[in-house]
């Protein structure tokens, strides 16, 4: 006897006159007008399409409920479907594809029918057990059916589109055109407003991020949830492929309690791209100016709930541009000079893979990563690119592992679990033993002393070596359907070693092979909820930050090694909330008071240029924000506004002996900045224009100590002002149905500013870094369907101006780079990989 599966489908309650979500410029999505009187008829149901019910739900005897907010039409059609209360085990796919097929009534004001919202909660139910075997009759055609349904596209708000709805006072940027060209993940958070990415030259060069003018380590950087020095990418945002991912999100200020971390500034969570049903592979291979070659294969799969991925790639460049450089002349004076830098070669190369299952009746998600990754680096100048080198390198290599496991209702209950679990091994070498001193031009000048080197008095080959374990725990507990309550602990442990080969006095004991180690412990609790309507959402949450830095020092006095360690613990608070005032109007309201920890560099040096400092304590900072979005048309418009109050920051100087760097608890800083952004798509998407700027007024609020002398100057080498425009126009069918040219063209200003304080620039500004005005352009030609072919030219710095950045180290000028990616992919649903909770 055939089986009989039910499912029993409840209307909770309509949610009229507001359409369902403003999508961004780049989303096709009508907004039919609303009229203003009348009465309000919720729409009714025509016709129900039943809900497959999920095979491996029905093997392990499993029932669910899910509930469902659907955003209907003027014609009745569903347009959106979100889910808002999550079933697991295959439930929430299976009612989201049959209510994407529903027919209504369309909603009405009156007799005019109107777009509306509605919740709904779709239960599955398994039959009762059959006492006896009976003759089996022919099965009619089952309400649901027993098997693996036909696999339906489910056209809901995409995950990018939610979190920029959001409380959280986040961007998301989107990578699905930026990986078919040429441009890196710095290069693309450039072009976002209130994101400022600094470079020391080409590629793999030192990349100094800041966010609403909060730098470096007050932001922290995250691959897939997973710190990206962890993940295995030591030189930053900039090393990782863009292929690997599939959008970045910029969380500005407030960091959510998920990421279990401590930040000033904010927080960026780079998000690979998600597994697809079928098979799914591409290559690409990259070429352009200064000797750049890049290539990588990407190939994953999923059948039956088992997930397989593969990625690898390898980045090779010589840099060798040419840079405006001051030499000396036959008398020994200072004079401007042409140069090729001749020292700046990178090379990188890495790869991962990862397996596991999702949607399973015992996991909604379990898998495995493991990776492996390694870069060299040459040194071509020091900070301020006065003095060449022409021997100096330094590199990492990194391999580990990352699992994770997501549970949802479990047991029956409430309660989300989520598990993290990270481990690496890295090792960072530094090799400066050259016996020449060498000039821009590369030649030798003359021999240096024995035991010195080009960075220091004393010549270095060394290595370290740091073992590394980092956990995030998550459990959410569902007080109600739009009510939760989240509990999230990170902790994160480092243990450093390391060797100095070329030690000047061999019976002293190295410092570098004494034991460092530091622990981070970070936990928070969130009350979150939304109202039916999803008109409002708040997010009120505290954090704990616990710090336990812990190391062998040597005593230089008698060479002995004495235990220096202790323990600190912060606290933070902060709420997110969101309401939408009008039809497509959102306003944000944000607040943390955050701490952020010291980190093992800044705590123990890295063994070459910076000395460590056990006394440092945690920075503390207010940040506030309020931001708008609103859409009418085809215009997108976003504003932020931002303040932010920081104690004890910490700031790189220069040590006594006038060598090494050392860092100190000795900043007081106050920002006060506005941002916004500006976005326009025609209705049929041949002409796409952006632009965004960002103003961030930093000051030092120092009334005492060092820098007390330098109070309300502008703190240096950070860019103030600076904005961003574009333009795309698209050809369609364009020598075939299946292709598109499109061409783009970027402009960036920076307006000038200065390496150091106010009071000590030249007065003819010789110090001071110009303002910059650059611009760039990309052609991209793509052929869709299941095979597809990019093709992309990109040409950057035009008009080959000269471009500064760090401490007015000098850019690349004008320079071409090309571009092909090739790939098949079987149309299928997306599989949502990344850890939710």
């Amino acid at each position: 006897m055939a089986r009989r599966l039910s499912a029993r489908l409840f209307i909770v309650q309509a949610f009229l006159a507001l359409p369902a979500r403003a999508d961004p410029p780049h989303a096709d999505v009508a907004q039919p007008r609303v009229e203003e009187d009348h009465t309000l008829h919720a729409p009714e149901l025509l016709e129900l399409v039943p809900a497959e019910y999920p095979a491996a739900a029905l093997a392990g005897r499993l029932e669910g409920v899910v509930g469902l907010r659907l955003s209907i039409d003027v014609e009745g059609k569903v347009t959106q479907v979100e889910l808002v209360e999550p079933a697991g085990e295959g439930f929430d796919e299976a009612a989201q594809a049959a209510a994407q097929r529903f027919r209504f009534s369309p909603a009405r004001r009156g007799e005019s029918a109107i777009p509306s919202r509605i919740l709904y909660r779709y239960e599955f139910h398994l039959p009762p057990p059959i006492a006896a075997p009976v003759p089996e009759p022919p099965a009619p055609p089952p309400l649901i059916a027993a098997h693996p349904a036909v696999e339906v596209q489910v056209h809901g708000a995409s995950s990018a589109q939610r979190q920029r709805e959001s409380a959280q006072a986040v961007k998301v940027v989107e990578t699905a055109t930026a990986k078919r060209r040429t441009l890196d993940l710095g290069e693309l958070l450039a072009r976002t407003e209130g994101v400022s990415v600094q470079r020391s030259g080409g590629l793999g060069s030192d990349t100094r991020l800041s966010l609403h003018g909060l730098t470096d380590d007050q932001v922290r950087v995250f691959f897939d949830g997973v710190p990206v020095e962890l993940a295995g990418f030591g030189l930053g945002i900039s090393t990782v492929p863009t292929a690997w991912l599939d959008r970045a999100e910029v969380y500005r200020g407030v960091v959510p309690i998920r990421l279990g971390t401590d930040a000033l500034g904010g927080a960026i969570d780079m998000v690979s791209s998600a597994a697809t049903r079928g098979l799914s592979t591409s290559a690409y291979y990259a070429a352009g100016a200064f000797d750049t070659h890049q290539l990588g294969v990407n190939a994953q799969t999923s059948q039956a709930g088992l997930v397989l991925r593969g990625a690898a790639f390898f980045d090779t460049s010589r840099n060798d541009y040419q840079v405006e450089v001051r030499v000396p002349n036959e008398q020994g004076q200072l004079r401007p000079a042409r140069a090729r830098r001749f020292h700046d070669g990178y090379r990188a190369l890495g790869g991962m893979v990862e397996a596991g299952f999702l949607d399973r009746p015992w996991a909604k998600q379990l898998t495995l990563r493991v990776f492996a990754t390694t870069f060299d680096k040459d040194l071509q100048h020091n900070s301020i690119m006065s003095v060449p080198y022409g021997e100096v390198t330094y590199g990492q290599s990194t391999m580990g592992a990352v699992a994770r496991y997501e549970r949802r209702r479990l047991g029956g209950s409430p309660l989300d679990v989520a598990a993290l679990l990270a481990a690496s091994h890295r090792a960072l070498h530094f090799e400066d033993r050259s016996r020449w001193a060498y000039d821009w031009f590369g030649q030798r000048v003359f021999e240096r002393a024995r035991g010195t080197g080009e960075t220091s008095k004393f010549a270095s080959d060394l290595t370290q070596w740091e073992n590394r374990a980092f956990a995030r725990t998550t459990l959410a507990y569902h007080l109600a359907p739009m009510h939760a309550l989240r509990w999230v602990t990170t902790g994160d442990i480092v243990m450093r070693t390391g060797e100095e080969r070329l030690r000047l006095q061999a019976d002293r004991i190295d410092p570098l092979t004494t034991r460092r180690n530091l622990l981070h412990v970070t936990s928070g609790l969130s009350y979150e909820l939304h109202d039916v309507a999803d008109r409002v959402e708040n997010g009120l949450f505290g954090k704990l930050y616990l710090y336990h830095p812990a190391a062998d020092q040597v005593q230089v006095f008698d060479n002995t090694v004495r235990r220096v360690e202790h323990t600190l613990t912060r606290g933070g608070i902060g709420d997110a909330f969101r309401v939408r005032i009008l039809e497509g109007l959102i306003a944000k309201l944000s607040y943390e008071y955050a701490a952020r920890l010291p980190r093992a560099d800044e705590i123990f040096g890295d063994g070459a240029l910076t000395l460590g400092n056990l006394e440092l304590i945690p920075e503390t900072s207010h940040n506030g924000n309020v931001g708008v979005q609103t859409r009418w048309g085809p215009l997108w418009l976003e504003a932020t506004g931002f303040f932010r109050r920081t104690d004890n920051m910490l700031v790189r100087l220069l040590a006594q002996d006038r060598v090494h760097t050392i860092y100190q608890n000795v900043f007081e800083v106050r920002t006060l900045g506005v941002d916004g952004s500006l976005a326009w798509e025609s209705k049929n998407r041949w002409l796409a224009l952006q632009a965004n700027a960002t103003y961030q007024d930093q000051r030092n609020a120092s009334r005492t100590g060092p820098f007390a002398p330098f109070a309300e100057q502008r703190v240096p080498n950070r860019p103030w002002l600076f904005a961003n425009a574009s333009a795309t126009f698209r050809i369609p069918k364009l020598g075939a149905d299946n292709a598109e040219l499109s061409l783009s063209w970027f402009t960036r200003y920076v307006h000038a500013f200065l390496p150091g304080w106010e009071d000590t620039t030249q007065p003819d500004d010789t110090n001071r870094v110009p303002g910059q005005l650059t611009h760039a352009l990309s052609v991209l030609y793509s052929l869709a369907g299941p095979y597809r072919i990019d093709l992309a030219l990109d040409l950057t710095n035009l008009t080959n101006a000269r471009v500064y950045d760090v401490l007015g180290v000098q850019k690349p000028g004008r320079a071409a780079y090309f571009k092909i990616t090739v790939g098949w992919e079987k149309p299928a649903d997306r599989i949502a990989t990344e850890n939710t909770l």
